[in-house]
C-alpha cells in the first residue's frame, strides 16, 4: 500500500490556492448562502476564511509534514530568507533562551507544539495567540501574538517551500 501522507501539506496549500480565486466568485457566495440556509443558519455571518479554515491549514502545513519541520536545526531550509523573516511577522511575549539561538527554527518548533496540544487563542479580529510550554501545567516557555494578515502571510511562505523541502529531503 503506498502512503500518501507526504501530499497532505501540497494539496492542502494548493486547496487554498483554489480556494482564494473561487472565493471572489459569485458561484461560491450563492453555495455559502445555499448551505447556510439549507442549514437553518440564513441569518448567520459566514466568512469562508475563518479560524477553523486557519487552524486546518496550519495543521496541514507545520504538524503533518513533522519529519520536514523538526529535522535538524542546521537544515538548509532555516537559513533561507523567506524562512528567516517569519518570526517578524510575530509579536513574542515570552521567548526562551534557546529560542533566540535559531529563530526560524524554534518559532516552527512552538507553533508545532502550540496546534498539536491546542495551546492557541482567536480574538474578535481573528488574530492568534501561541503558547507553548515544556509539560501540562508548566509555566509556558513561547507565547506569541501574530495578525490574521499576518498568519496568511506565514501560511503563504511555509505553503510555497513545501514542495521544494520535500524534494530536497528525498521526499515526494
Amino acid at each position: 500500500m503506498n502512503d500518501f501522507r507526504g501530499d497532505i501539506p501540497i494539496r492542502a496549500f494548493l486547496n487554498a490556492l483554489v480556494v482564494d480565486r473561487a472565493v471572489q466568485t459569485s458561484m461560491f457566495q450563492e453555495c455559502v448562502r445555499d448551505v447556510i440556509t439549507d442549514a437553518g443558519a440564513p441569518d448567520y455571518e459566514y466568512q469562508f476564511k475563518n479560524p477553523a479554515y486557519i487552524v486546518g491549514l496550519l495543521y496541514c502545513l507545520v504538524l503533518v509534514p513533522k519529519e520536514l519541520w523538526i529535522d535538524d536545526q542546521t537544515h538548509w531550509i532555516y537559513a533561507h530568507p523567506d524562512i528567516c523573516a517569519l518570526p517578524d511577522l510575530f509579536d513574542f511575549v515570552i521567548t526562551d533562551p534557546q529560542f533566540s539561538t535559531n529563530r526560524p527554527y524554534y518559532l516552527i518548533r512552538r507553533l508545532r507544539n502550540a496546534l498539536a496540544h491546542v495551546r492557541f487563542s482567536v480574538d474578535q479580529s481573528q488574530g492568534f495567540e501561541f503558547w507553548d510550554q515544556p509539560s501540562l501545567g508548566a509555566t509556558p516557555n513561547f507565547r506569541a501574538k501574530v495578525s490574521n494578515a499576518n498568519l496568511f502571510r506565514v501560511i503563504n511562505l511555509l505553503g510555497h517551500h513545501i514542495k521544494d523541502i520535500q524534494r530536497r529531503s528525498g521526499g515526494t
